[in-house]
């Protein structure tokens, strides 16, 4: 990799980019205006700027910290993935960062997440009203678990749409594949006929299917054949255990 130094600051190129180069504090620079390139933060807290290669028409964006990992370490092999040590998403310094296969950084962020906001909203319950985008229908619930059990959209996608975070916008029903937009309101605010029973998980397996699943398990269980370890006698389960006190 090619270096250069600008005011006791080591710069290494990109190897494909070759207009652009990073430091170790993660900065990147335009090699011949010797410009600091700014970047924005998308909507999951990544740093992102715009580079070219000497010829290329127009600009392609990309993730700073993968940049500065690939002007240091060269380009990143497929399959493997760049990771901040701390979670700390625009923190882009070079010792921040490690390459690691997309496994191992799923098993690091579960390790590490915070998952103290599903204690708070059980703590403190709001009720969410949900409007159907597709239908218009709108609903009332008493709490974002209660949307979860009716429509099968993760409660922390309802509140993420409720508090307008990390741009979610609507959630997707895994029942209908309806497209609905949330809000809290207040208990008082609800109205009186709204169905109660929506909050109640419904049930996956009504009563009588439950009664005849299970006379066709005991059914097949009883039809089954067993071989008795003490005389080697073949028999149905139906016969196993009378066969078994008289067999000592």
């Amino acid at each position: 990799m090619s270096k250069f130094e600008i005011e006791n600051c080591v710069y290494c190129c990109h190897p494909i980019y070759d207009l652009y180069a990073a430091n170790e504090a993660g900065e990147v620079m335009t090699i011949v205006k010797k410009d600091p390139k700014k970047g924005r933060n998308d909507h999951n807290g990544y740093t992102k700027c715009t580079v070219r290669k000497h010829g290329q028409n127009g600009q392609k964006i990309v993730f700073v910290h993968r940049f500065v990992w690939e002007c240091f370490n060269g380009l990143i092999p497929e399959g493997k993935v760049i990771d901040h040590i701390n979670n700390v998403r625009d923190d882009n310094r070079l010792c921040n960062l490690q390459m690691m296969t997309q496994q191992e950084n799923c098993k690091k962020s579960a390790k590490d997440r915070d998952y103290t906001f599903v204690t708070k909203n059980h703590q403190n319950k709001k009720c969410v009203k949900a409007t159907n985008i597709n239908t218009n229908e709108v609903s009332y619930y008493n709490s974002l678990y209660a949307v979860n059990q009716h429509h099968g959209i993760n409660a922390g996608i309802v509140k993420m749409v409720c508090e307008n975070l990390n741009g979610c916008k609507t959630g997707v029903s895994k029942k209908d594949n309806h497209h609905y937009k949330f809000q809290y309101v207040k208990k008082e605010d609800m109205p009186e006929n709204y169905k109660k029973s929506a909050n109640i998980r419904p049930r996956r397996v009504s009563d009588e299917d439950k009664k005849r699943h299970q006379k066709e398990a005991m059914k097949k269980w009883y039809n089954k054949e067993y071989k008795c370890p003490r005389c080697d006698k073949v028999m149905k389960n139906n016969n196993r255990q009378c066969h078994n006190k008289k067999c000592k």
